[in-house]
């Protein structure tokens, strides 16, 4: 199983040095999509590890910081990874830059999988399964909020499907993303309430949510939920039995 780290950027070699990849990169604020100068300074730090570039879902008007690293990527690497969370990004990398190969992300997952109440990961579209193999993809990153998940349905149903047989699977932990939102809390460094320019204020902060008494009164909250940026999250343990349809397994470093 491949070992990989996630991080927004890397500060330095230690903290990556037991991962087989990076994944690096932000998979849900457009914001903190690095410069093209910036990316190449990251992936100097990583030196001899492989790894992939994460991305968010985007405006219209973000989408050219993106293609300056998709560029870049396409020109530089032979066999580039891209992390896709937005469907119209997938669809730019399928007609403009074939070369890169892409990786269905997790924040994009529930339009293939159903998760019910009991965490049993299920495929609830073949048809779709059929359409994103067109676009050449054959992996798709997974998230799970117990650290008990097993896969035995989705096991059976890739065995029972030819057409399921050569897909791949990513396992995330210890964060399982709950919500994600355009209003960032954490926007401005000067306080939570001040919408001005983003000033990357959540670069090293990770905030636990304190419930209302009302939210806990009604049992409507039952995991502590952790702020990162704009998204939202639930700790769990590191999964304890893992489906051997995941090939990898992804520390999301906070």
């Amino acid at each position: 199983m491949e070992r990989i780290i996630l991080l927004d950027k890397v500060k330095n070699y230690q903290e990556i040095k037991d991962f087989d990849r990076v994944y690096l990169g932000n998979e849900f604020c457009q914001n903190l999509i690095p410069t093209l100068s910036d990316f190449k300074l990251q992936v100097k730090k990583i030196k001899d590890k492989d790894f992939s570039f994460v991305t968010p879902f985007v405006i219209d008007k973000n989408i050219s910081k993106l293609e300056r690293i998709f560029k870049y990527l396409d020109k530089e690497y032979d066999e580039p990874e891209v992390i896709v969370n937005d469907l119209g990004i997938l669809y730019l990398l399928h007609e403009n830059y074939p070369k890169i190969k892409k990786v269905f992300g997790r924040i994009l997952y529930p339009n293939i999988f159903l998760k019910p109440k009991d965490e049993i990961i299920k495929i609830k579209s073949k048809s779709t399964i059929e359409l994103f193999k067109k676009y050449n993809i054959d992996r798709y990153e997974l998230s799970v909020k117990k650290s008990d998940l097993t896969l035995n349905i989705l096991d059976k149903q890739v065995k029972s499907e030819k057409m399921f047989k050569d897909l791949k699977f990513s396992l995330y932990y210890p964060y399982f993303p709950v919500s994600v939102t355009r209003k960032c809390k954490m926007r401005n460094q000067k306080g939570f309430d001040d919408y001005g320019a983003c000033q990357h204020g959540c670069a090293d902060n990770l905030y636990e949510i304190k419930y209302s008494d009302y939210l806990c009164r009604h049992a409507m909250v039952n995991d502590k939920i952790y702020m990162k940026g704009n998204a939202y999250f639930i700790k769990s343990k590191k999964p304890a039995n893992i489906s051997k349809l995941i090939s990898r397994l992804v520390f999301q470093s906070m």
